[in-house]
């Protein structure tokens, strides 16, 4: 069944944004399957923006890279990034940069970024290849189960 999300400003040349109202657990889990092949069919069926029912909250999806890049660059500001994700995030990451909008998140990126440069990024490996390099000789012959040597490797001596 297909309806209409959002209806284009009369005069103006945008198109509808269709709207699949299929049962949104079993979207979600195509989407989950194999995400290329559900974008695929998607844009086939619906066009480049496409408009989801997903548990009850209607979102809108960009299916092609165009649409993406608009969505993501944002250049005019028509789009905020707190009431997409805060619904699926927002209760284990409280004021996460995803969900800051705008001037605030710019603000707190261009923070983040500092950790992330190519200076710094030498120096965390520098830093680490040496604990690693110690760790993994210590590994035992044979199967590894890495996650008991991760939960090791956090306790005290």
């Amino acid at each position: 069944m297909t309806s209409v999300l959002a209806t284009p400003p009369a005069g103006s040349d945008l198109r509808p944004v269709p709207c699949s109202h299929r049962n949104s657990v079993l979207e979600i889990m195509s989407m989950r399957r194999d995400p290329f092949a559900f974008s695929d069919r998607r844009l086939a069926e619906f066009g480049p923006v496409s408009g989801l029912d997903a548990f009850g909250v209607q979102m809108v999806i960009s299916g092609n890279p165009r649409a993406a890049q608009e969505l993501l660059m944002n250049k005019e500001r028509a789009f905020a990034n707190g009431p997409a994700w805060s619904h699926f995030i927002g209760p284990f990451f409280n004021r996460g940069i995803m969900l800051l909008d705008f001037d605030e998140h710019r603000h707190h990126r261009h923070i983040l970024q500092q950790a992330f440069g190519t200076t710094a990024l030498k120096g965390y490996l520098q830093e680490m290849q040496p604990m690693i390099a110690d760790r993994v000789a210590g590994l035992p012959v044979g199967t590894v189960k890495l996650f008991e040597q991760f939960k090791a490797a956090g306790e005290p001596p």
